[in-house]
């Protein structure tokens, strides 16, 4: 049977532009391994250590990983095709990183200090076993919930995985554009405007740059 390609890396040219890559630098690029955030908001922590200049070439990426030197979310990584993205916390030996997004859609490192916590955009809630309510986070986690929280709403998720508290989606709440036209932009909520059957439920944003409307879906309310 012939070949269909490699499944360990892509063409940098069809690299998404969340990985922030140079596509004339290299032919291929490795790809996230799947399961956490999507393809088009991830990269492997091997970019971003290669990125942020804490490894030369991939083997010393491994090399920092085997190490034991590289956490995500406070949990300790060894896989050089780990997923990260939006609004994860790398942490390299005694530095921490969060990660972000800017108005190219390409993904950002702010040094940051130890969080306590960690913000994540609510993106569905289902009752599972036992008829327990769970949160389903933008980056593809669960968490267990309350009735608090609504779709679209942000939690805070602290190192126990448990949710400390809730960022609505309302009128003066803080917000980042995560997608769309806007992306990368910071600002207020200034109004909320229900949707119909024709279209979905879209957000007034006030920021720097001007007052824009945008869909709920592009919204992640960060304070």
């Amino acid at each position: 049977m012939a070949s269909k390609g490699n499944d360990r890396h892509m063409k940098a040219l069809e690299s998404p532009a969340y990985m922030g890559v140079h596509r004339k630098d290299s032919k291929y690029v490795m790809k996230a391994r799947a399961g956490r955030h999507s393809r088009e908001r991830s990269l492997p922590i091997v970019v971003f250590l290669k990125r942020e200049g804490l490894a030369r070439t991939t083997s010393d990426a491994i090399k920092i990983l085997n190490d034991g030197k590289v956490s995500v979310d406070g949990k300790r990584v060894r896989d050089v095709k780990y997923p990260v993205g939006l609004s994860d916390v790398i942490t390299v030996g005694e530095a921490h990183y969060l990660v972000g997004i800017n108005s190219n859609s390409r993904s950002v490192f702010a040094k940051a200090e130890k969080p306590d916590e960690m913000t994540y955009k609510l993106v569905r809630k289902y009752i599972g076993k036992g008829g327990k309510l769970m949160f389903g986070l933008h980056d593809g986690s669960v968490v267990g919930g309350n009735g608090e929280a609504r779709v679209n709403d942000s939690v805070r998720i602290g190192t126990d995985r448990k949710v400390r508290a809730v960022l609505r989606l309302e009128k003066g709440a803080k917000c980042v554009v995560i997608a769309g036209v806007n992306v990368g932009a910071e600002g207020k909520v200034e109004d909320i405007k229900e949707g119909n059957m024709h279209s979905e439920k879209s957000v007034i944003v006030a920021s720097k740059g001007g007052t824009f409307e945008t869909t709920v879906s592009n919204v992640m309310v960060t304070g």
